[in-house]
This record gives C-alpha cells, sequence and structure tokens, in this order.
C-alpha cells in the first residue's frame, strides 16, 4: 500500500521576509498558524508562487521535515534563468517521500526545456 504525502499549495510562501516591512507588504499574513497546522507531518510538500523565482526551503515539523518550494511564472519572458519561465516537477515513491524536485526552464533560443536544480534559500 502507498503511504500518502501531504501537498499544500499557497500562492505565498510559507516563509515570510526578515523584514517586518516587507513581511506586512508581501508575506503571508497567517504563516505562523500554517506553520502550526503542518506540525504533526512527517513529509510532504507546501508548493508556492508569488516570488516569481525558484526556491526551496524546508520547514521542520515535530516528526519531519515539508519541503517548501516556489516555482517562476510559467509564461515569463526574462533575461535572468532563475526567474523566467518554467515549471517544477516531484517525485514522490510508494513509501510518501519526495525523492526528486525538478526545475524545467524555458530556454527561448532553443524553444525547449532544460532541467535545473531548484536551489536552496
Amino acid at each position: 500500500m502507498k503511504a500518502r504525502t501531504v501537498v499544500v499549495a499557497v500562492h505565498h510562501p510559507i516563509h515570510n521576509p526578515r523584514s517586518r516591512l516587507k513581511t506586512a507588504l508581501e508575506g503571508l499574513s497567517d504563516a505562523d498558524a500554517l506553520a502550526a497546522i503542518l506540525q504533526g507531518q512527517r513529509r510532504g510538500l507546501v508548493i508556492h508562487g508569488h516570488l516569481h523565482r525558484r526556491v526551496r526551503r524546508e520547514l521542520a515539523t515535530k516528526d519531519g521535515v515539508m519541503i517548501s518550494v516556489g516555482a517562476t511564472s510559467a509564461s515569463l519572458h526574462h533575461h535572468d534563468p532563475a526567474r523566467r519561465a518554467g515549471f517544477n516537477l516531484y517525485d514522490v515513491d510508494d513509501s510518501g517521500a519526495v525523492t526528486r524536485l525538478d526545475a524545467h526552464v524555458f530556454e527561448p533560443e532553443r524553444g525547449s526545456f532544460t532541467t535545473a536544480e531548484i536551489p536552496s534559500a
């Protein structure tokens, strides 16, 4: 039997900026409440947008780790590959563990996607 893995999709990242002003302007107002709800999870993904850049962070829980992953816009034509259009793929094995996180970045000069690592923040 396959184990379940929690996947939470939110617009804003669960990790707010360090600056209180930036948090007030751009952050998730109930980030602490969401983190508290996730404390009972052993593993899972929190996927988000808003930042329009690829980023990976971990949210420690009392029983394990939730992985928070940000994605870029799916259509942004940008000179910086870290912000350029793309999508992320996530692999979860039969035990429910997240085994792979890949970004697929659009390369306009080739008209195709390349695979890239999702950098840690």
